[in-house]
């Protein structure tokens, strides 16, 4: 299932406004109605246009084993299977108290190229 984009988050936060800015009574219920209807539409078009699952694959490298107190370097490969291009946020979760750099990317993948976070 994808994850909404900021774009649909935004668009719904903006819908709650509409009432408040109106003033509510009749108007306000009515462009609440209309906004909701357009709303919807555009979620519903960003829902479609998401990448699936087997859009994006990832392949993870690391050396093994792990050593502690000691760099890990690990490198993601991830190819885009569609036909589209895809932008990818990545993000690693060390453990707290660790010193970690560079956990954190942003990737734009052509479509059906493959990139390499390292």
């Amino acid at each position: 299932m994808p994850i909404p984009s900021t774009r649909a988050i935004w668009l719904a936060a903006l819908g709650l406004a509409w009432p408040l800015l109106l003033g509510g009574g009749p108007i306000g219920l009515s462009a609440l109605a209309a906004w909701d209807g357009v709303a919807l539409l555009l979620l519903v078009l960003d829902w479609w246009r998401a990448p699936d699952g087997p859009d994006l694959q990832a392949e993870r490298t690391l050396r093994e084993p792990l050593t502690a107190f000691a760099a890990n370097p690990v490198s993601l490969r991830l190819r885009a299977a569609s036909g589209r291009p895809l932008r990818v946020l990545l993000a690693d979760a060390p453990p707290p108290g660790f010193a970690a750099r560079g956990h954190r990317r942003a990737l734009t993948l052509p479509g059906g190229a493959e990139g390499v976070a390292a």
